[in-house]
């Protein structure tokens, strides 16, 4: 693991002689959170018992779960795809994934429309 360049696959580092480094480090840091953290991520809600967890005593909470193997929220989408890809999908974890992601949805545009009513 190293630091990213934030500058990555822009023009302000167009003088840059790394340049190419930088990008390839953000292209393989991409890679790795797609194809290993998430897949990851996901075996191991069925694999601790995610939900079984969350029902009995509230200590489980998909955005502290995505946020501690440094998944941003908006990669939900692309967990729910991979929860259905493996083991045909667990129905209650897609069911969990999709409440949190529709959740977020009418938090936005709530949030939006009261800004409108002022």
């Amino acid at each position: 693991r190293r630091p990213l360049c934030s500058d990555a696959f822009t023009l302000f580092q167009r003088g840059d002689n790394r340049r190419q480094e930088f990008d390839a480090d953000v292209r393989d840091a991409t890679t790795y959170l797609l194809f290993e953290q998430l897949p990851s991520f996901v075996a191991s809600m069925r694999d601790q018992n995610y939900l079984a967890r969350k029902i009995d005593n509230g200590t489980a909470d998909l955005k502290s779960e995505l946020h501690k193997r440094g998944l941003n929220l908006s990669l939900l989408g692309r967990v729910r795809r991979c929860a259905q890809w493996q083991r045909d999908g667990d129905a209650v974890v897609l069911r969990e994934i999709a409440t949190d992601m529709v959740a977020r949805v009418l938090k936005c545009e709530l949030r939006r429309y009261m800004r409108e009513a002022r």
